[in-house]
């Protein structure tokens, strides 16, 4: 039996005998990433950029430069280092000033655990120390935070998001769904979530969200993607009134963020 199928076969037992249980366990796994080794293209990154930090302690790596500011967050279990080539492709022809931050409890930042509100919130902090900025631009988790801190008042002049989710319970019911954790568990865990993130999951609808935004966007998405269904850009496309929608096409989730051809799309909308 794969380590998967035993997984899940464990959440079903224990998720009917004692779904508190189950639900305690699939909540700390679901907000505790796990952080990867540093590969050699990312030293290569970090050697071209300087390592900053906020005042609250979260860090990031600058491009710097003299135009306006971009600020970048990645997806779950990413970091930083994501965004070097979309970084130097954007700042080809105008000279912006570049930054991409490392999620709370990812990368070189402080934390054990974390959430897509708390990947808004941190957001909003860089924003409070380094905004407003030109544009912000979020991969995967880190574009439906992105959603989130405008809706909440994160003052940027474009936004970017690339493969991301259109609500949290979607992203919840997927995770419960990838890990076997049966009916009698769901409940449990929603309220759990609730408790660490301090909101409702239907108030994290990101569709629902959007559409109090008014500010130009570009969706980027690949029409293959397995992690993230197209569908859920479709459907912030379609509340987010300013937005316009770019589907690719065998990307996946991850190769989308490396293609030339999705950075100059986005360097073009940018500038």
């Amino acid at each position: 039996m794969s380590s998967l199928n035993f997984l899940r076969t464990s959440n079903a037992v224990v998720g009917r005998v004692a779904p508190t249980v189950a639900a305690a366990w699939a909540s700390r796994r679901f907000t505790t990433p796990r952080r990867s080794p540093r590969r050699a293209w990312e030293a290569k990154i970090e050697a071209v950029a300087a390592r900053e930090r906020l005042r609250s302690g979260g860090s990031y790596l600058r491009w710097p430069g003299t135009g306006p500011r971009v600020v970048c967050l990645h997806g779950w279990e990413g970091r930083a280092t994501q965004f070097g080539l979309l970084a130097a492709a954007i700042r080809t022809e105008t000279d912006f000033d570049v930054l991409a931050l490392d999620g709370p409890a990812h990368g070189a930042s402080p934390g054990e655990r974390a959430s897509p509100v708390h990947f808004a919130q941190a957001l909003l902090l860089a924003d409070h120390e380094l905004g407003p900025f030109h544009a912000v631009i979020g991969h995967s988790m880190g574009g439906g935070a992105v959603s989130m801190a405008l809706s909440w008042g994160l003052r940027s002049a474009r936004a970017v998001t690339i493969a991301a989710p259109s609500s949290l319970p979607g992203v919840l019911g997927r995770f419960a769904d990838f890990v076997g954790l049966p009916e009698a568990a769901r409940g449990h865990f929603f309220d759990q979530m609730v408790a660490f993130t301090g909101f409702e999951p239907a108030e994290l609808d990101i569709q629902s969200m959007v559409q109090r935004l008014s500010l130009p966007g570009l969706i980027v998405h690949d029409r293959e993607d397995r992690e993230v269904p197209f569908e859920d850009s479709e459907a912030v496309a379609n509340g987010w009134a300013g937005a316009r929608l770019i589907a690719t096409e065998g990307l996946g989730h991850r190769r989308i963020l490396k293609d030339p051809e999705v950075h100059r799309t986005i360097a073009d909308f940018l500038a």
